[in-house]
């Protein structure tokens, strides 16, 4: 089985400490992806009770404009194995 899918992460700092400089939130960042996802077929797993291998895309970003701007772009490939209901993953990226 293949599939594609799409995946947004907003993840959120909190400060509420410092009202002067920025509050309630320090920083927030953002992360689209999108991914392809193969199931191996079971009689091919090399280890475990099933395998998938995912190859994907993400960009990560503050949202912020120069010169407070921060970014970067990730090329992956996640390999996981799942073997009696233990899940493990090994995803290298550039």
């Amino acid at each position: 089985d293949q599939a594609i899918f799409f995946g947004f992460t907003l993840q959120s700092y909190w400060q509420i400490y410092n009202s002067e400089i920025s509050s309630p939130f320090r920083e927030t960042n953002y992360e689209p992806e999108i991914f392809w996802i193969n199931y191996l077929d079971p009689e091919n797993v090399l280890w475990g009770d099933e395998m998938a291998i995912a190859l994907g895309i993400s960009h990560q970003s503050n949202g912020r404009s120069q010169p407070n701007s921060r970014s970067w772009n990730r090329i992956y490939a996640d390999f996981i194995c799942e073997n009696r209901g233990f899940v493990f993953s090994f995803k290298p990226c550039y």
